[in-house]
């Protein structure tokens, strides 16, 4: 896999695995983890999973997956979810290996 940024192929691989894992336990993650990927390295709003007063239950369990298995980090004192440069990068690149860049992005809008 050719890439634009320094990390070892193992870390990638690592990642690759988690991803796969969770591809297959919850594709609301997946597609929801996709879609951050896409975004500008931007914090991501906590409120951006609710509706109105409520919490979006689909998105609440997507986000305990993506914390849990540590692609997302929730900054409490900010009110967001943040996730790390490089890693961000590697998830990129492995949607594009797997060809579902176009859907990433458009999930993302």
């Amino acid at each position: 896999m050719e890439r634009d940024f320094a990390m070892p192929d193992y870390e990638l691989q690592q990642w690759r695995n988690l991803f796969l894992q969770i591809k297959s336990q919850s594709p609301t993650a997946t597609n929801l983890l996709s879609a951050i990927c896409m975004l500008d390295r931007q914090p991501i709003p906590i409120l951006l999973f609710r509706k109105e007063d409520d919490v979006d239950q689909d998105a609440e369990a997507a986000i305990d997956v993506l914390t849990i298995s540590i692609f997302l980090k929730e900054n409490k004192d900010e009110n967001v979810y943040v996730m790390d440069p490089s890693m961000q990068l590697a998830i990129k690149e492995l949607i594009h290996g797997f060809g579902a860049t176009d859907k990433a992005k458009e999930n993302a809008l």
